[in-house]
């Protein structure tokens, strides 16, 4: 049984990023389209609200209804519905406003509970079913490496015979389409969130008398209060600030390194592909080091990949700093969402996770709300080596932590 499910699971996440990375130019898009450094981190900023919102409403939605299937099946659905109307929508104007700038947040107001949800989802079903996480979401890993390398080889060609802005568009048009596929197929693969329906069931008919909602109060309480769970969001809210601009205005660094930005999706391939060593030895990683370690260790690779882009120079150089961000998001997403389903009560997993995620899209709002204006005020490489010895202060400040827990705990 946990085979088939995990070859279910597996094709899940290799068709979600396999859609989700096909339109992964949007820096591209909007540089195209006239729009300022400025301009990009404010549209930036705002998506990572929009999905802030929508990840909290599908999180709570979730535990309600106790589907995990039901919620992600939708959000995936309209953020594909919503990839293959950008391109109509980017030309027109909304009270003088382009409708480009307003379009990709209303996007992510599904994209971000697809991403989460689709996490979520792997995580309880590698729980409840048996099988490794690290194996099914490697094939997510895979998934964005293909459609990355796609992408590049897409707009490149259609680049030759048409606008960079018509090139672009037709990797939103792709990927919208994929998405709706993996949609329809999420339909074959088991829910993963009535497990606290059938425990509360069992415990009905042991005679156990529970008051549920006195339980579900103490349940959230504890969840709040957790000293690890909220020192685990301060961090992932800090490092975010300083991680995502990096990657947002990657193509810069290619323009100042005189490289197509074109290019982009090849390297953005190539770090997916790293992420999948990581992740099949993720069990292996486990038994030797404590989850809350791997997932410092995240940010101080992080870190180093800010610095080594910074002084990149050249495509070689660009894809060496892609081993360390590979191993990074692979140790942070695994990592982070396996210790958030360790710390959070059974019947508040799902929006545990909501939250995680929430506390990352808040840095990401902060970060690029004033990204875009560092980066015209300091330069481009000053811009990176800024951002990721921010990278190193936030992991380093979190790893002390631990040790104050140690010191009071002898």
């Amino acid at each position: 049984m946990s085979r088939r499910e995990l070859l279910r699971y597996t094709v899940l996440a290799v068709l979600f990023w396999l859609g989700l990375y096909l339109a992964n130019y949007l820096t591209v898009y909007l540089q195209s389209l006239g729009f300022s450094g400025a301009a990009v981190g404010y549209v930036s900023s705002a998506a990572a609200a929009t999905g802030m919102i929508g990840n909290y409403l599908a999180g709570r939605l979730s535990d309600r209804l106790r589907t995990v299937k039901w919620v992600t099946v939708a959000a995936v659905c309209v953020t594909g519905a919503g990839y293959l109307l950008f391109p109509a929508a980017a030309p027109l104007y909304l009270f003088q406003i382009p409708l480009a700038l307003l379009w990709w947040p209303l996007v992510c107001l599904f994209r971000g509970p697809a991403c989460t949800m689709v996490e979520n989802w792997i995580v309880r079903g590698a729980a409840q079913e048996g099988f490794r996480y690290g194996i099914a979401r490697a094939g997510g890993s895979i998934g964005s490496c293909v459609s990355s390398v796609a992408a590049t080889l897409l707009v490149t060609a259609l680049y030759a015979v048409t606008t960079q802005t018509r090139a672009v568009e037709a990797t939103y048009l792709a990927g919208g389409a994929l998405l709706l596929v993996c949609g329809a197929y999420a339909l074959t693969v088991r829910d993963a969130g009535d497990a606290g329906a059938a425990d509360e069931s069992a415990g009905k008919r042991a005679g156990a008398a529970v008051d549920e909602s006195a339980g579900k109060r103490q349940g959230l309480a504890e969840l709040f209060f957790s000293r690890r769970f909220a020192a685990l969001l301060l961090f992932f809210f800090a490092l975010n600030i300083f991680i995502n601009p990096p990657f947002v205005f990657l193509p810069y660094i290619l323009t100042e390194a005189k490289l197509d930005t074109a290019l982009l999706g090849i390297i953005i391939g190539w770090e997916a592909l790293l992420e999948v060593p990581f992740l099949i030895l993720l069990a292996r990683l486990r038994n030797r080091f404590s989850l809350p370690a791997l997932v410092i260790a995240s940010g101080v690779l992080f870190g180093i990949t800010a610095l080594g882009q910074g002084a990149s120079g050249s495509l070689i150089a660009l894809l060496c700093c892609g081993i360390c961000f590979g191993a990074a998001n692979s140790l942070n997403f695994s990592c982070g969402f396996n210790y958030v389903y360790q710390l959070a009560p059974a019947e508040f997993k799902a929006t545990a996770h909501t939250l995680y995620t929430i506390a990352g899209s808040l840095g990401i709002i902060v970060g690029n709300l004033f990204a875009g204006v560092l980066l015209e005020r300091l330069g481009t490489r000053p811009f990176y080596y800024f951002f990721g010895a921010c990278a190193f202060a936030v992991s380093g400040i979190y790893a002390l932590s631990f040790l104050g827990d140690r010191q009071r705990e002898g």
